[in-house]
């Protein structure tokens, strides 16, 4: 299958993922308002969720919204600035203007193929300074998993101020799975490991075992940077900041619509961390698995969820999608013509 192709198809499946599950979210959520107008003997043709959220786009405090903008360009300030920091630390000094642009455009990538946006991130930042792709991905390696550890701290700080919450979602709407053990595929497991144990030496003679035992090294050799890390105090300051821009997007999206304006800080981190834990599943952007744990998590703080439906489409669209849009297109076509006009991109600083 031609490679194109197989790039329509997977961005033909990850959008298919987020239309129908905001389908789904669309068609249960007006059923539920309508029953809610019943209740409140609105008349039903009054009572349409589209029409609704239409009015609520209009009627956000634009001063706020704007905000997201400033949190976006923020967030990725401190990022690309914690990312030269690792760069410097195994003996690469970069651009922060390349930095900051493939970080703009890796986003952009994930809008179309989820996931994808590290792997785009390291090419771009790779051919504009000229640095070994292997290097560079061990780099945006440790990056996430910078990250994922910084996330998990955020997770738990919400957890402490508002434990109820958590025990309440856990209780109504999700379950941990059972461990079931298939002693066959384990068997299986087992033996395929005992023989690649037995044809190692044939395997390493491979050069395509060769190459990616090369490619790993380079990855291993940005993550073990950490442990003779420069300017240790300036990444955990900018790894702080990262976090503090995001959530503040999300308090800025808050802020800017009626029904979810009066939520204090620590209800607003709550429902920050579900919406974060939709993005991470793949579809485009997080469409429509944000959406829903948005919607879930508001409604446990008594927002209606016609109201809720509105306000997780205002911080998608504006948050997740609109920045993406604007700042990874400009860094895209920045990117482009600067090569075109054989501008070097690893000049000095």
């Amino acid at each position: 299958m031609p490679a194109q192709l197989k790039n329509v198809l997977k961005l033909l499946l990850f959008l298919g993922i987020g239309i129908s599950i905001m389908y789904y979210l669309y068609t249960q959520n007006q059923l539920a308002y309508l029953e809610h107008c019943k209740k409140e003997a609105i008349p039903a043709e009054q009572c349409n969720l589209l029409q609704k959220l239409t009015e609520d786009f209009r009627q956000l405090n634009y001063f706020w919204i704007s905000l997201i903008f400033v949190g976006f360009a923020m967030t990725n300030y401190s990022r690309a600035k914690r990312w030269q920091i690792i760069l410097e630390t195994m003996e690469y000094r970069t651009r922060f203007a390349n930095a900051y642009s493939s970080i703009f455009i890796a986003y952009l990538a994930n809008l179309g193929f989820p996931r994808i946006g590290e792997f785009v991130r390291a090419g771009v930042f790779s051919k504009q300074e000229n640095i070994p792709f292997d290097k560079v991905f061990g780099s945006v390696v440790l990056d996430r998993i910078a990250d994922m550890i910084t996330f998990s701290l955020l997770v738990l700080l919400a957890f402490a101020l508002d434990w109820n919450t958590f025990q309440i979602f856990f209780t109504k709407f999700a379950s941990l799975p059972g461990v079931h053990v298939n002693g066959l595929l384990l068997g299986i497991v087992i033996l395929a490991f005992f023989a690649l144990w037995l044809l190692r030496e044939s395997l390493l003679k491979l050069k395509v075992i060769q190459k990616m035992i090369q490619v790993l090294d380079g990855i291993w050799e940005g993550v073990k940077s950490i442990r003779n890390l420069q300017k240790r105090n300036a990444f955990i300051f900018h790894t702080i900041m990262i976090w503090v821009w995001f959530f503040l997007m999300f308090v800025f999206a808050c802020k800017a619509y009626q029904a979810t304006s009066g939520l204090n800080f620590v209800q607003m981190l709550v429902v920050y961390v579900f919406g974060s834990f939709g993005v991470f599943i793949p579809s485009p952007g997080g469409m429509g698995t944000f959406h829903y744990l948005v919607i879930v998590s508001l409604g446990l703080y008594g927002i209606h969820q016609a109201d809720a439906f509105s306000f997780a489409n205002i911080a998608f669209t504006w948050g997740q999608f609109l920045a993406l849009l604007v700042f990874g297109t400009a860094s895209l076509i920045w990117v482009n013509w600067k090569t075109k006009s054989g501008i070097p991109s690893n000049d000095p600083k």
